[in-house]
């Protein structure tokens, strides 16, 4: 974790979101905050920002992204909430 924040004071969003509970295991003194919206309203910010970016790529990188598992499963939820 020394090595991926060392130039860096926060972080926002994913992919940190996924290890939050690490991360605050390893950095005691950080400050967790949790937005709260409805889901209505998460699902129209992602389809405005997220959801464009990433079907939008260029072709190499959605080609890289078919050996990441994390991307399928990403591509997955992108093609269901279409």
């Amino acid at each position: 974790w020394e090595e991926i924040f060392d130039k860096y004071n926060s972080s926002t969003d994913h992919p940190v979101c996924l290890c939050w509970e690490e991360l605050l295991h390893k950095f005691p003194n950080s400050k967790i905050i949790l937005t709260v919206r409805s889901s209505e309203s998460w699902l129209k910010s992602y389809k405005e920002t997220i959801y464009n970016y990433s079907t939008h790529q260029p072709l190499g990188i959605r080609l890289l992204s078919l050996f990441s598992p994390f991307e399928k499963k990403f591509n997955r939820m992108n093609n269901a909430m279409n």
